[in-house]
């Protein structure tokens, strides 16, 4: 794990990311993660409470995760643009920003959310991401 915190790391530092906490999160079956947050100001500057708190939601948001991958069906299968898609919302980009990196329509890049979302039964980007994740139909 630590060859992916250093990643993360990395990645924090790549954005721009300058205020964060990091922490480590246990899931079921050894499913350990490391999760960060940030924040506008330093994290010793913080209201009581704030660390907890977001310690809190981090390793519930884990937890979720590792449900939602329990329950992935490996029987889906996507497009190529599809792939593109899905890979582009689980780095983050909205719709008007896939829209524009591959140059289709944001009303076409919502035609292809709509068909992820039923593919692999998610009401969400994060769990349609986690789920394609969970069956290697996508990398990030």
């Amino acid at each position: 794990m630590e060859e992916d915190v250093k990643a993360h790391l990395d990645k924090l530092r790549a954005l721009g990311v300058r205020n964060w906490v990091g922490f480590a999160l246990y899931g079921p079956r050894n499913r350990d993660a490391f999760g960060s947050a940030g924040f506008s100001s330093e994290p010793s500057e913080l209201a009581e409470g704030v660390l907890t708190a977001t310690h809190s939601i981090l390793s519930s948001a884990h937890l979720q995760i590792c449900r939602i991958m329990d329950r992935a069906n490996p029987e889906i299968s996507l497009s190529q643009r599809e792939r593109q898609v899905l890979e582009l919302m689980g780095s983050g980009k909205t719709s008007v920003e896939i829209g524009t990196i591959l140059a289709i329509s944001p009303e076409t890049v919502k035609t292809y959310t709509k068909r992820l979302y039923e593919k692999l039964e998610a009401n969400d980007r994060v769990t349609a991401t986690v789920r394609a994740l969970k069956l290697g139909l996508v990398e990030l």
